[in-house]
């Protein structure tokens, strides 16, 4: 690994650690008691969380179906994901 990649890491890494200590600390002076308040229905909050799933199912689906046209005109290699997951940082 050169620099660049050793950099661009530790950015990343620091600007995640900031973010994660910060929803930490926001979170240790949340007053879950006051929310419970409300009276919450877990029923309609179920009904979110499945949706939301459903969702994501559909997303796919329908990026399966736009994909469908260039699918046999793209060869992906074995290790496609990290080829591209990795191109950005390489300079090519």
């Amino acid at each position: 690994m050169n620099n660049k990649k050793y950099v661009a890491y530790t950015v990343v890494f620091i600007v995640l650690a900031a973010l994660v200590y910060l929803q930490f600390r926001t979170w240790q002076h949340f007053d879950w008691a006051r929310l419970f308040q409300f009276g919450l229905n877990w029923r309609h909050i179920l009904h979110g969380v499945v949706y939301i799933y459903i969702a994501y199912f559909l997303r796919a689906v329908r990026w399966k179906i736009f994909l469908r046209p260039v699918r046999n005109s793209i060869s992906i290699p074995k290790r496609g994901a990290a080829m591209v997951s990795t191109a950005p940082l390489e300079g090519k």
